[in-house]
């Protein structure tokens, strides 16, 4: 069977340029997120280089699925396939009214012109089907039927991230009678002249995997002394090829007591070339001031890309490296999807007016 490309449930729009319909050039990005008013959902898109703002569709209930050719959303129990070329809708399969959607998986763009549709009843037994493009129908597949509330067998072994050229892993690890977390790097080639690190126990970590850089050369992640049960996080990069730890900013947010705390919308963001980290900053702790930062991996110099009163989340580099988007929270406004180039210059709203931004992505169309 070819490879398949599984694709998290997230919003991803095909757009057209303002000055009409066009077809998406193969480095096109777009901003694609979710405004949500009075419980009801819409979504839009923004080419990168347009003003252009289009809705794309609206509902109380709606989820979008990003395939490599195919944009297909869900709403009152039927697919439909969002044209790019003519913004117009398709409509596809129709599903059991007693199921429910859980997953859409999809070939590469080098296997047949199929998805995935994944469902579960209302015992939480998993169906499969085979959905054709071509004319939108359904076919079950027959095999074992399993069920979402067993989960997987146990292994024996920890959880691990690969990086990006396979190299190396990265596993998070709880110490015995701890409730210290470590990280330990593992290479995973015979003959790699990579040696196992392990941070030291001065130090503990969140339970969320390191960010990988494009070119596996480092990993970004927070760490606060393990004395401390309460504190501050600082923001880590492991140097591969040195074997060292760099610091990127130190007291980037705080630990409160009995707080569960992630990343969250702390979680770093590299650019494509693996040359800069961008990330949240609070100043102090107090969430009603907040700064994007970006550093440069190597040279260590860092850089405010924008900053001042209000909330700045989550961060993320576009496929291009030309823009960057975040959720800005500010009194009166609630959260609003912006985006300024990635030298600072250029910051604006994209969000239309009324309602709030739950959801933002980018989305690179015709990447396959």
């Amino acid at each position: 069977m070819a490879k398949l490309l599984r694709l998290t449930i997230a919003l991803a729009i095909l757009g057209a340029m303002a000055a009409g319909i066009v077809r998406a050039a193969p480095d096109q990005d777009f901003l694609v997120f979710y405004q949500e008013d009075a419980g009801r959902k819409t979504v839009y898109l923004s080419p990168e280089n347009s003003a252009d703002l289009q809705t794309v569709a609206s509902g109380t209930k709606l989820d979008v699925f990003l395939l490599p050719r195919h944009l297909v959303y869900y709403t009152g129990h039927r697919l439909y396939e969002y044209s790019l070329d003519q913004r117009k809708v398709k409509p596809l399969a129709q599903l059991d009214a007693a199921e429910t959607l859980y997953q859409v998986l999809a070939y590469d763009s080098e296997g047949p012109d199929q998805a995935f549709v994944i469902t579960s009843d209302e015992f939480g037994t998993i169906h499969q089907y085979v959905m054709e493009f071509s004319d939108g129908s359904l076919r079950r597949i027959d095999g074992p039927e399993s069920n979402l509330g067993s989960g997987l067998s146990a292994t024996g072994t920890e959880p691990q991230v690969l990086s990006p050229d396979g190299a190396a892993a990265i596993r998070i690890h709880q110490v015995p009678f701890s409730s210290r977390l470590e990280i330990r790097l593992v290479p995973m080639k015979s003959g790699s002249t990579l040696k196992k690190w392990t941070l030291t126990s001065q130090w503990t970590t969140l339970p969320q995997f390191p960010i990988w850089s494009p070119d596996s050369k480092y990993f970004a992640f927070y760490a606060r002394h393990s004395n401390q049960s309460t504190g501050f996080y600082d923001l880590y990069l492991f140097n591969l090829e040195s074997a060292r730890m760099e610091l990127v900013q130190s007291q980037v947010f705080t630990r409160l007591p009995f707080e569960d705390r992630v990343m969250g919308e702390f979680t770093p963001s590299w650019s494509p070339d693996s040359r800069y980290l961008i990330f949240e900053y609070q100043p102090y702790g107090l969430p009603t001031e907040s700064s994007i930062l970006r550093y440069e991996a190597g040279s260590g110099k860092r850089f405010t890309i924008t900053g001042g009163l209000g909330q700045r989340r989550t961060p993320v580099w576009s496929p291009s490296g030309r823009k960057l988007f975040f959720i800005m929270d500010a009194a009166g406004t609630g959260p609003q999807v912006h985006w300024i180039n990635a030298d600072g210059t250029g910051e604006r709203r994209v969000s239309p007016s009324g309602g709030t931004t739950v959801w933002a992505e980018w989305y690179q169309p015709n990447r396959g």
